[in-house]
């Protein structure tokens, strides 16, 4: 699957199964994805250095081997160490279409 640059300085790919989508994410450093919500329950694994992520006004600090769960229409971001950042995100029930974020 090509990569997708939704943001300046972030990559993704993305796969979608029977009832969950799996999204790889690769962060610049000090790459930001901005606040937003969806539907969807969500779990981010940092696979790769370090995260800022922004859940519902709070900010919680995440490195390599740490987790997040957002829950559905919860408002959260991310922004990305100095070093950069890759994450697993993985979407339940599975995304339907390409992404709208509100």
């Amino acid at each position: 699957m090509p990569p997708r640059r939704p943001h300046p300085g972030i990559e993704t790919r993305r796969v979608d199964g029977q009832g969950m989508t799996l999204v790889e994410y690769r962060f610049d450093p000090a790459a930001r994805f901005p606040v937003h919500h969806h539907p969807e329950e969500q779990v981010s694994v940092v696979t790769g250095g370090s995260v800022v992520f922004h859940v519902d006004g709070r900010e919680v600090e995440l490195q390599a081997g740490q987790m997040v769960r957002v829950a559905p229409h919860v408002p959260h971001g991310a922004t990305a160490g100095p070093a950069g950042a890759t994450m697993l995100n993985v979407l339940a029930p599975r995304r339907r279409g390409d992404v709208v974020y509100d």
